[in-house]
């Protein structure tokens, strides 16, 4: 695994050893940023359930301007911190938030300025994504030009909110990209 491009590009991330992440692959990365491309620059990005930071880390190298990475697992923790270190990556530009997404994105509920972009790449097979979903609208996080990109398995059905309107979904083999915006009609 790899940062793709931009500032760190090239350089090697660092999985947990032993652990049951599943770090996007280079592949759907690459994918995932070629499509959004547009909306790095300065942007104010969460990465829910980090993992390894690999999402978050790519924004920052494409220029986002600070990347909030949540992430529970003690393990992944220490590999988010030993790569964001191992880059030297400014204090500054991000903030690393460790417990529950769900509960730290109830937490984060009134942040004034919102993020522009979300990563919701949470276990497969969990339900998780929906209910990532409700919380970021209940939290009413997410910009009003803001995107939601969730990650989750090809065999799951595709995450479904009254709070954002699905604008694309690409299938990169067992992987299923959702990028989701604010519905109009939610009044979130």
């Amino acid at each position: 695994m790899r940062v793709i491009s931009g500032r760190y590009g090239g350089r090697k991330l660092h999985t947990p050893i032993g652990s049951q992440v599943r770090p996007t692959s280079d592949r759907v990365k690459e994918a995932v940023f070629n499509i959004i491309i547009g909306r790095l620059e300065n942007a104010i990005v969460m990465d829910m359930f980090a993992g390894t930071g690999n999402l978050g880390i790519e924004a920052l190298s494409r220029g986002a301007q600070k990347v909030v990475f949540v992430e529970q697992s003690q393990n992944s923790l220490r590999t988010i911190r030993a790569n964001l270190a191992a880059l030297e990556i400014a204090p500054q530009t991000y903030q690393l938030i460790a417990g529950d997404a769900f509960k730290v994105v109830a937490r984060l509920k009134g942040t004034p300025e919102g993020f522009d972009l979300i990563f919701v790449d949470p276990p497969y097979d969990k339900g998780f994504a929906e209910k990532a979903l409700s919380a970021l609208a209940e939290a009413d996080l997410v910009k009003p030009d803001g995107l939601v990109i969730v990650e989750t398995a090809t065999r799951e059905t595709a995450p479904q909110s009254p709070y954002f309107e699905l604008l694309r979904q690409s299938v990169y083999g067992d992987t299923t990209i959702c990028f989701f915006c604010k519905a109009a009609e939610s009044g979130v």
